[in-house]
């Protein structure tokens, strides 16, 4: 068993630490979260963040003041495929903490309780992240980190209604056809894994129907759980992913499958969270991600900083679609008037 208290440590003492309470006091912390990163980024300064460089052993040199997921019992190499779940499994295996969680470097739980605007997919977007904007949001607060998710079993992100929200084939109403739209998943796929579910973990088999045909979306593989319900997460997920890979022919599939067990593995995940719900035995808290646009590695960072604030150059397309989502929002009457008046000018 690897050490990861001393882990911690390490990587902590590597960067500047945000004021407040430490979370690694003891020999076993009591919130862990796993950040994925597959390159060079700063995160929020908080004692609870694990940076995960995964895919580690694919790469050419490590990232430095990072943990790689390929020490120790992992899988690593099926990065590709498995995306953050590389980050997911190492953590399984190797972290001892009360509470452990999954996030990625571009995403995190906001916890301040505050009315933040948020897109349709009920994310707080922000452009940058930077020590100021992880302030701002209270990312780097150990305390009330470890205080919030102390509250629940399971922390979830904020759910959200697919019906009417955009996709490249017009809006869906179920889960399985908004990412059959958008080129996640196909229908043979989503049905060779209702089989592998009836098959290996057939009382989540309802949980995953339901997810799929309904309206209402979780996703992400972001999320804090209790250490018992992170066991019975893990043992869910990579036992069904685990006999798919297996038995699921990639050869027809122009990307070999490259990225899709990450998105198989946010679909076992909401229908774990599901699962749960239906048994009304866990108290399940629902927060918003915040979602940054742009990250940097930390020496990049400073040098930016050091010129001032970070503007974006005014054609930027992330800074155009970002506007256009305040000012028209996916599935508001507005932007559907705007779209019938453009097609009026088109014609």
């Amino acid at each position: 068993m690897i050490n990861i208290v001393e882990k911690l440590r390490n990587v902590a003492s590597q960067a500047s630490k945000s004021d407040g309470d430490a979370v690694i006091e003891g020999d076993v912390p009591a919130v862990i979260i796993a950040v994925s990163c597959h390159k060079p980024t700063s995160i929020p300064k908080a004692g609870a963040y694990l940076p995960i460089h995964v895919g580690a052993a694919l790469a050419q040199e490590p990232i430095a003041s990072m943990q790689p997921d390929d020490e120790g019992d992992n899988i690593s190499a099926t990065n590709p495929r498995f995306c953050e779940l590389t980050a997911q499994y190492w953590a399984w295996k190797h972290v001892e903490a009360e509470y452990v969680g999954l996030c990625h470097y571009r995403r995190y739980f906001c916890f301040d309780s505050l009315d933040h605007e948020m897109n349709d997919h009920a994310q707080i977007e922000v452009s940058d992240l930077t020590p100021e904007t992880a302030r701002e949001y209270r990312l780097d607060d150990d305390v009330l980190i470890s205080q919030t998710v102390q509250q629940y079993d399971m922390i979830i992100p904020k759910e959200w209604d697919i019906r009417g929200v955009y996709t490249p084939k017009g809006p869906k109403r179920s889960v399985a056809k908004h990412m059959i739209a958008y080129g996640l998943v196909t229908k043979k796929l989503l049905k060779a894994l209702d089989k592998a579910v009836a098959k290996r973990q057939r009382a989540y088999r309802r949980d995953l129907n339901d997810y799929l045909s309904g309206s209402t979306y979780i996703g992400y593989n972001c999320f804090i759980a209790r250490r018992d319900l992170f066991d019975k997460l893990c043992d869910f997920e990579f036992d069904v992913l685990d006999a798919l890979d297996e038995s699921f022919d990639f050869s027809n599939d122009p990307k070999n499958g490259e990225r899709v067990f990450g998105y198989l593995g946010e679909i076992l995940f909401s229908a774990f969270v599901v699962h749960l719900a239906r048994e009304g035995k866990a108290n399940i808290g629902e927060f918003p991600l915040v979602f940054f646009e742009y990250t940097y590695g930390e020496e990049e960072l400073a040098a930016l900083l050091e010129k001032g604030p970070i503007v974006h150059e005014r054609g930027d397309p992330g800074a155009i679609a970002r506007a256009k989502e305040r000012l028209l929002p996916y599935g508001s009457r507005r932007r559907a008037a705007a779209n019938t008046v453009r097609g009026l000018f088109r014609r």
